[in-house]
């Protein structure tokens, strides 16, 4: 059953991003208005222990993208301050999933080589293409913004990699994780510059998509002492 729930999102979330491509905005609206709570749903209802209590981080996050979705709908479309209290919102979203990932045991450790490139890499490449965007930016707001944005997605990517999780929800939230990573650079480097459409629609669909993964990643989420 819950096979098929996960199907479910996936096939949803493919007509939300098309919805978004064909610029069906009728339908782009109600994607929007039902994607979280189907989500919240599938948290609640798919738990692979529902001894353990609701996470109230994960469900403050749920709520946090929802208010963060519906600026998307067509009414909000020009409302100037947009931008800002979405990132904003972001930048709430990612330290509620650092705090569920330190909440897990996720640390960074340094025992090998290749513990230090896990950590290096990602920093370096997020610091650069990150560091291009937000150098030409005039705002100190947004700067500041897209900066914390950067180090938490950098914070958030690398800790991913170091979840004491032994089932496939460590492979599920580490592609999550990814498709967040390049949620954030296709938003910020293409759709803030104005640039063409189809790339805020390409940022979209990592959006929805690292949402599905990492939710089902917190729902199989159990440490090893629980299995």
């Amino acid at each position: 059953m819950k096979t098929i729930a996960f199907l479910f999102l996936i096939i949803f979330g493919v007509v939300g991003v098309c919805t978004k491509f064909l610029k069906l905005e009728l339908y782009f609206n109600i994607f929007l208005g039902l994607f979280i709570p189907l989500l919240a749903l599938y948290y609640l209802f798919n738990r692979k222990s529902k001894k353990l209590p609701v996470d109230k981080h994960i469900i403050f996050a749920l709520l946090t993208l929802y208010i963060s979705d519906l600026l998307e709908l067509s009414f909000f479309k020009d409302l100037q301050i947009k931008d800002k209290i979405q990132i904003s919102l972001h930048l709430i979203i990612q330290f509620l999933f650092l705090i569920v990932f330190r909440k897990e045991g996720a640390i960074l450790v340094q025992e090998s080589k290749i513990d230090v490139l896990k950590i290096f890499i990602p920093a370096g490449f997020v610091f650069l293409i990150f560091g291009y965007f937000v150098f030409d930016e005039t705002k100190v707001l947004n700067y500041i913004l897209l900066v914390l944005y950067a180090i938490l997605v950098v914070i958030l990517f690398i800790l991913s990699m170091y979840r004491p999780i032994n089932n496939y929800s460590f492979y599920f939230g580490v592609f999550g994780m990814t498709l967040l990573f390049l949620y954030g650079l296709f938003y910020f480097l293409f759709s803030s510059q104005n640039s063409i459409e189809q790339f805020y629609g390409i940022s979209f669909g990592f959006y929805v998509f690292s949402q599905i993964f990492l939710f089902e990643s917190f729902s199989t989420n159990l440490k090893p002492k629980y299995e």
